[in-house]
């Protein structure tokens, strides 16, 4: 009974070892598709700075997450590289939040004088009161409080920071590798190219400060699928890059 029941139970462990294997397969595969897709997109919405193109990135970076989740569901344990980078992006984030901080009046004052001065002259000395007895709105972070100047677009700021810091950490701990990496750049140059060959047609053939033939643009600064040219060129500058790394790396 025993030497016949061995066989069945090793082909059992072998087959979940192998399902296991092929789910773990699949979910990495997912993320390396959302994440070249991400890469290729971006560029072409309009070079992704409007809110609800940003939204599509920030969008993109939760599905990465819970690509993640699944991967330590599957495996049975975090797995999580140590990483200069990564400690770097953290404490530039946890610099954000430090920045957002509500702060006694006088910590502040000893921390940053300027910023106290200029709290005490451009704020009123007396509570705003409000005619027929409105309420006053109550603030957060309170007015005055904070080390950041303008504590809203500090945390709008931050919360890109935070995107940056979540799409490395799910990159840099699930796929990265240098196949990934010869397979990232491959894209990068291919869809930069196509980028470089779509600003020119634009460029002789369109009407002036005309996204896609068709899309009024303010600013009076386009070149291509993007609303700033300075933009075209800081994504080129990657792409040629990368380029670059790929042509040595053979």
């Amino acid at each position: 009974m025993a030497s016949t029941a061995f066989p069945v139970v090793a082909a059992d462990h072998r087959g979940g070892a192998g399902s296991h294997r092929t789910a773990t397969g699949l979910v990495r595969g997912s993320m390396k598709a959302v994440v070249l897709v991400m890469v290729c997109l971006s560029p072409w919405a309009f070079g992704a700075v409007a809110p609800d193109h940003e939204f599509l990135l920030d969008a993109g970076i939760a599905v990465l997450m819970i690509l993640w989740g699944a991967r330590m569901l599957l495996d049975g344990q975090l797995s999580w590289r140590k990483c200069a980078v990564a400690v770097c992006l953290a404490a530039w984030v946890f610099l954000g939040l430090w920045q957002v901080t509500p702060l006694p009046r006088g910590l502040l004052s000893r921390i940053s004088p300027v910023t106290a001065r200029m709290y005490d002259r451009l704020l009123p000395a007396q509570p705003e009161v409000l005619p027929f007895g409105e309420p006053v709105g109550v603030s957060i972070p309170p007015a005055g409080s904070t080390l950041s100047f303008y504590p809203g677009s500090t945390q709008r700021e931050l919360a890109r920071c935070l995107a940056i810091l979540l799409l490395f950490a799910v990159v840099r701990n699930n796929i990265a590798s240098p196949a990934s990496l010869r397979r990232f750049s491959i894209v990068a140059l291919v869809n930069g190219s196509l980028l470089a060959l779509f600003a020119l047609v634009q460029a002789f053939s369109a009407a002036p400060q005309t996204i896609y033939w068709s899309y009024p643009a303010p600013g009076g600064s386009v070149f291509g699928p993007f609303i700033n040219r300075n933009h075209f060129a800081f994504h080129m500058n990657v792409c040629v890059g990368l380029g670059a790394g790929l042509l040595l790396s053979r």
